[in-house]
């Protein structure tokens, strides 16, 4: 009766031990084996700016290579990125693709639209006399 306890003891303690192992190897694979994404922290997607220079800030994880419009973009050793861009007058869009090793793609799309503040015309200026 005792042997059957503690073989019981035994195989249950091997299988929490594995279970464990199992449990922290897929917690720690588990970004890597989804593969890359980009979270875009400024500015807001769909968001309206006044100004013709943008400067675009996120963080890249899991790539071995970012796009932006089919531009390389450098990150550093943690996936952040910043970039300038200028905007055109009205509607522009951004299309952010992400590598990963495996040539696994993600793709993300951020629009922005370009008002320009309005400056007063050098007739505006004119004194009249």
């Amino acid at each position: 009766m005792r042997d059957k306890i503690r073989k019981y003891l035994k195989n249950t303690i091997v299988t929490i031990i594995l279970l464990s192992i199992f449990s922290y190897i897929i917690f720690e694979t588990k970004e890597f084996l989804m593969g890359s994404s980009i979270i875009i922290s400024s500015p807001i997607n769909g968001s309206s700016v006044s100004n013709d220079v943008l400067t675009l800030v996120g963080q890249a994880k899991n790539t071995s290579k970012l796009l932006i419009n089919g531009r390389l973009v450098l990150a550093d050793s943690r996936g952040n990125f910043t970039e300038k861009v200028i905007l055109h007058k009205g509607y522009n869009s951004f299309i952010f693709e992400a590598k990963d090793k495996f040539n696994g793609d993600k793709e993300k799309t951020l629009e922005i639209v370009f008002y320009p503040e309005k400056t007063a015309s050098s007739t505006e200026n004119l004194v009249k006399i």
